[in-house]
């Protein structure tokens, strides 16, 4: 008799990075380069909550970031959001939880040209709760 196993998250309380292993960055697409196909960006296992963290690296600030969003319903990539990286008053890492509604993929892209001083790492999870 076959076990059955899961494959999918199910309910996380603990975010789980959407990029692969704890510890794996994910990759950010150039400015003028948004998502286009459904192999883009991350699957999310249509869970609610998504957080974003910034390694500053330096410190410097100059960093702004689009988050996408696609659904197998619409068939389509849609801009949600943008995190604003900017001020100067951050000097360390900074995270943001964003509800993402259960979205089926993420990708994440510049949302300008340049990057005054590019963060070491930006890191993505997803979690229920």
């Amino acid at each position: 008799m076959a076990v059955h196993t899961y494959n999918s998250w199910g309910r996380t309380r603990g975010p789980k990075n959407i990029a692969g292993a704890h510890g794996t960055a994910v990759t950010v697409l150039a400015h003028d380069a948004p998502p286009t196909a459904v192999t883009q960006g991350y699957s999310t296992e249509n869970q609610r909550y998504l957080h974003v963290t910034l390694d500053v690296g330096a410190g410097a600030p100059g960093r702004d970031l689009n988050i996408w969003t696609y659904s197998h319903a619409s068939g389509l990539w849609g801009w949600f959001a943008e995190v604003d990286y900017t001020t100067s008053a951050i000097s360390f890492d900074y995270t943001v939880v964003v509800e993402i509604y259960g979205a089926d993929r993420v990708a994440f892209q510049r949302q300008t040209g340049a990057w005054t001083n590019a963060p070491t790492a930006i890191y993505a999870a997803c979690s229920t709760f």
